[in-house]
């Protein structure tokens, strides 16, 4: 047996949402776009109910996920936690991830590879600190090995990077000099042999009178 919708209103806080009356009382509210087909008068059955719920759930979610990924590129992992933080039900999370991902708004494999690209170009650092960025990330293991093949080796990387920042220490001894370049190569993930070989070579360019930019 149908119930009767005898009241559609907007809710005051929040006009992109529709409380539904049912036979005379307040039953659910819906996204304005679901409530969009509906009219006072109309017989509902059961199953009708529970498909609008079941589509307000999945409004909720892509516009909560829609949102999160306006602003910059998210992973599977970041959507998911995003959208778990705010109460989402679960069968709408995997849903929207699922369409989202068929529809190329999420792409965990292009999204390691520009992670990777950025961070050779901008912010140069070891493959293994990349590799712990993008585990953090929520990536899987595959993905990530595929976005780190196409990055050069780790000692050319410490060097572009230690080049950048160079100029920062040229009034230091050599002492300072291995302290202060080796650490800020180090924290950026690389190993001491790396570490040690870039710094030796650039304060041996630095004494040949090579300047570095």
């Amino acid at each position: 047996m149908g119930r009767v919708v005898t009241a559609l209103e907007a809710q005051k806080r929040n006009p992109n949402r529709v409380n539904v009356h049912l036979d005379g009382g307040y039953a659910f509210s819906l996204s304005r776009i679901v409530a969009a087909w509906l009219s006072v008068g109309r017989d509902l059955s059961d199953p009708e109910i529970e498909k609008l719920q079941q589509d307000d759930g999945f409004e909720q979610a892509a516009q909560v996920a829609l949102r999160f990924i306006a602003y910059k590129p998210r992973t599977t992992a970041e959507v998911r936690k995003r959208l778990q933080e705010s109460e989402i039900p679960e069968f709408a999370i995997e849903h929207v991830i699922s369409r989202f991902t068929q529809n190329g708004l999420i792409n965990d494999g292009q999204y390691a590879r520009d992670w990777v690209e950025d961070r050779q170009v901008f912010h140069p650092r070891s493959a293994r600190q990349m590799d712990y960025e993008l585990r953090q990330k929520g990536l899987k293991r595959e993905e990530i090995e595929a976005a780190l093949l196409e990055v050069v080796d780790d000692e050319q990387m410490a060097y572009q990077l230690a080049c950048q920042k160079i100029s920062r220490y040229d009034s230091l001894d050599f002492t300072e000099f291995r302290s202060r370049l080796g650490g800020m190569l180090s924290r950026r993930g690389f190993s001491y042999e790396t570490v040690t070989r870039v710094v030796n070579r650039l304060w041996s360019e630095r004494k040949s009178g090579i300047t570095r930019n």
